[in-house]
């Protein structure tokens, strides 16, 4: 089934979140944690993360993928998906530092994790 339409401004195409999670904001005050967080969101188009330094915890929530995000090899600090539709997922030789959680997620197909190393929990 195709995902349901979303809102247009509950749409964001995945190149925008790639630039935002690899540096393409303001410069951060003293004292800022810069995190990407997303909920209800209907990502477009291919997010691909593969062989990149992701330094912000990124959770979405309740977001719809309409292609495979591919961590390929990226390092990143957390990544926390909960209630998400998704193709599927790959990050295979991907290093998670604080945890990957994957929790109440519908992914249509494989979930690749060959060779990931993840430093914190695992939640499915």
């Amino acid at each position: 089934d195709p995902p349901d339409p979303a809102p247009p401004d509950q749409v964001i195409r995945a190149e925008v979140v790639a630039a935002l999670l690899l540096g393409a904001h303001t410069a951060n005050a003293p004292g800022d944690r810069p995190a990407l967080r997303l909920t209800g969101a209907r990502i477009t188009g291919r997010l691909d993360l593969g062989f990149t330094d992701i330094t912000a915890p990124v959770h979405l929530t309740d977001c719809r993928f309409d292609e495979t995000p591919l961590l390929r090899a990226a390092r990143t600090r957390e990544l926390s998906l909960t209630g998400c539709a998704l193709p599927g997922l790959v990050a295979d030789t991907a290093q998670i530092d604080a945890g990957l959680t994957l929790t109440h997620c519908r992914l249509t197909g494989p979930l690749v994790l060959d060779r990931a190393q993840i430093n914190g929990d695992l939640d499915l």
